[in-house]
């Protein structure tokens, strides 16, 4: 309960055009509703997917909204630790669509006292996952990480790292 808590104090602490909109929470004695802002293009994973890779001046559109999202974000106090294309809707089918970030389960707020208050616990997705929360000792450089991985991802159709298995990719 704690952690939806969170999250849903996130979701208000936060307007930007790249993150999507949340709106209300509706509980009832089985389930809690959150209502957000309607993205119908998908996942930005499955455009990838379709196009198997981007031209350079696309990625750097997408990577530039991507990047400004997460800029608010931090300027906020707020690290996402789970970035990954499953993470960034698109807000419309066409195809220069904007992308909005979603899913704040494991994100936390920081302190701007970093080189006192670093975070330890492991989270986030395999392929984009920095070595510094593998290490369990970082900061909110860690989305910075992931959003290097995700432009690699675009440019080359492929993730940077390989495996079999999810020990394998970490390793």
């Amino acid at each position: 309960i704690r952690l939806l808590e969170e999250e849903l104090a996130i979701l208000r602490a936060v307007d930007h055009p790249n993150i999507v909109k949340f709106d209300q929470c509706y509980i009832d004695h089985r389930y809690v509703h959150i209502v957000m802002e309607y993205c119908n293009g998908g996942e930005l994973f499955d455009r990838i997917v379709a196009a198997q890779r981007f031209s350079e001046r696309h990625a750097a559109d997408v990577m530039s909204q991507m990047l400004s999202s997460i800029k608010h974000l931090h300027g906020h106090g707020i690290v996402h630790r789970d970035l990954k294309p499953e993470n960034f809707l698109m807000n419309d089918p066409s195809e220069n669509s904007e992308v909005k970030l979603i899913d704040f389960g494991l994100s936390k707020r920081f302190s701007e006292e970093e080189t006192v208050e670093k975070m330890h616990t492991v989270v986030g997705t395999p392929y984009y996952v920095a070595p510094e929360v593998l290490k369990g000792n970082y900061d909110k450089s860690c989305d910075v990480w992931s959003l290097g991985v995700i432009l690699f991802v675009f440019l080359c159709g492929y993730p940077p790292f390989e495996g079999d298995n999810n020990k394998e990719i970490l390793d």
